[in-house]
């Protein structure tokens, strides 16, 4: 797997990360919901903020962004999985892995114990990646009316 970087969202970056979370929401038949659920979005650059959040881009050579995932607080030792999107067009290449990867490692300097993510049930290539990834079922802890699974992982 060669071509591509996985790097930190840059403030000024935020439109790059609304245009792929609109492509992943549009995928599920879903609206933007900036008042709301996707609240983290207006400015995920100052959201998802070091030391204790990050946002991830996964970029081409080009440096066209392609994928992401987030990583933001739950608890003092416990961290949330946000905003894994991988567009189609560049599936099945290990961005998935790559970015779950860097989420973990972020979480695990940060100081995190734990890590907990919700998906969809019908998203089945990104259950599979978060099981390799050594995630297990775990209870709803976030009522996010969005999600079927839920899932956490001991770092």
């Amino acid at each position: 797997m060669t071509g591509f970087q996985i790097r930190t969202l840059a403030a000024g970056e935020g439109e790059a990360a609304r245009t792929l979370m609109r492509e992943y929401l549009a995928e599920l038949g879903l609206s933007f919901d900036p008042a709301r659920l996707d609240a983290d979005l207006v400015d995920p650059a100052a959201y998802y903020a070091p030391p204790q959040a990050a946002f991830f881009l996964a970029v081409t050579q080009d440096g066209e962004p392609v994928g992401t995932a987030a990583v933001r607080p739950l608890t003092a030792d416990t961290c949330e999985l946000k905003r894994m999107f991988v567009r189609e067009a560049y599936r099945g290449r290990g961005l998935g892995r790559l970015l779950v990867d860097a989420a973990l490692e972020f979480a695990r300097r940060a100081g995190y114990r734990r890590m907990k993510l919700d998906s969809r049930p019908d998203l089945t290539a990104a259950l599979a990646l978060y099981r390799r990834s050594g995630f297990r079922p775990c209870a709803d802890y976030n009522g996010n009316e969005r999600a079927g699974v839920f899932l956490e992982k001991e770092l």
